[in-house]
Parts: structure tokens; C-alpha cells; sequence
């Protein structure tokens, strides 16, 4: 089983869906739905991802629009 991470918007605003737009359009990584969020795989060596390195280079108000659920 590969590792993932879920975003969750915490606050409902249209900044949390242009954060993980742009994480995806960076990072390659496809996202599958999760409610309002977005689950990532992990797991492979060629989407070896720093995720919140990554969402600090898009916007480093991240953690007021998303929320990170870690799942090994």
C-alpha cells in the first residue's frame, strides 16, 4: 500500500481549490475525491513529494485554507 495525504478545506473558500490545483499542476500527482478534499499518492520514488515544502512554495497562507491528514 503507497502512503497518501488528504486537503481538506478548513475554511470553504475558493483560495483552498486554487492551492491544490497548483500543488497538482507542480507536483504531477492526480488527485481522487474525498468529500471537499483531495487524496494524493505518495507512494511511488517518481512522485517522491516534500508536501508541505511544496504548498509553502505556492502560497505560505496554506494552512489557513487547507488542513493535512496523513495516511501510512
Amino acid at each position: 500500500m503507497d502512503d497518501h495525504v488528504t486537503m481538506l478545506p478548513v475554511d470553504g473558500s475558493e483560495q483552498a481549490q486554487r492551492i491544490m490545483n497548483r500543488f497538482e499542476q507542480r507536483t504531477g500527482l492526480r488527485a481522487e475525491p474525498a468529500g471537499a478534499g483531495r487524496i494524493y499518492h505518495l507512494g511511488s520514488e517518481e512522485h517522491e513529494v516534500d508536501v508541505v515544502e511544496t504548498l509553502n512554495a505556492i502560497d505560505r497562507s496554506w494552512p489557513e485554507h487547507l488542513g493535512l491528514e496523513d495516511q501510512v
